[in-house]
């Protein structure tokens, strides 16, 4: 794990003026990344085989995180973390980002070696309902791969006695709210641009049907 300067030596956080913080988001998503096996042990089996290295970023404006990864560079993601927020919830948002970026490296992987649409991914361009505006359409089913994957991430912590509190409950049913109804919007974007290929058809059907699986167990074992 690195800060920006050093992304090329992993597993080291060296900037001394900022150690206190770096120490703290070491060990915050050490926390998660240890937690998601137990959550799911496949998960966790097959972030530690793909994902080698992460980046720990400043948390510049707590109304907008920033994680990503890029296609390029496959196994490394960034990743801010902010100690402000209560241990809890950030504990909660690590948990989903971190899988979040894990399932763009995947489905990264799956385009290099299934067709998914009849172009080049780039176009057309169809609306994202999480950007509200246009992008290019391999965006978007990134889009409702990564959050689909986020909502199950919610599922497991609401299940967890670590996690159990109403405030967490109530943010994972925003972001399950969000999503299925993101994930609908999108669903129809792509199916309307007629370029998706069986393979990628069968892939967005089968990532929509499954976030409805999920939210509705998720929202049954609070009931």
């Amino acid at each position: 794990m690195t800060q920006p300067s050093a992304a090329g030596d992993e597993f080291h956080l060296i900037e001394k003026a900022q150690i206190d913080y770096y120490n703290q988001a070491l060990n915050t998503i050490c926390f998660c990344l240890d937690l998601l096996p137990l959550l799911n042990l496949e998960l966790g089996i097959s972030m530690s085989n793909l994902m080698k290295l992460y980046t720990v970023i400043p948390s510049r404006d707590p109304n907008k995180r920033q994680a990503g990864s890029v296609s390029s560079l496959l196994g490394w993601a960034w990743q801010d973390f902010d100690p402000n927020v209560d241990i809890l919830e950030e504990q909660c948002h690590l948990c989903v980002q971190l899988v979040h970026e894990f399932f763009h490296t995947k489905l990264n992987l799956v385009e290099k070696n299934i067709p998914l649409y009849t172009t080049d991914g780039n176009s057309p361009e169809i609306f994202s309902p999480w950007k509200n505006r246009n992008r290019p359409l391999r965006q978007v089913i990134h889009a409702l791969m990564t959050f689909s994957a986020g909502a199950a991430v919610w599922n497991k912590l609401i299940t967890s006695l670590s996690f159990s509190s109403p405030k967490i409950y109530s943010q994972a049913e925003d972001y399950w709210s969000e999503t299925i109804e993101f994930a609908n919007l999108a669903y129809q974007g792509l199916f309307n641009s007629e370029v998706l290929t069986d393979a990628g058809k069968t892939l967005v059907s089968a990532c929509v049907e499954q976030l409805n699986l999920t939210v509705k167990i998720g929202r049954d074992s609070l009931c």
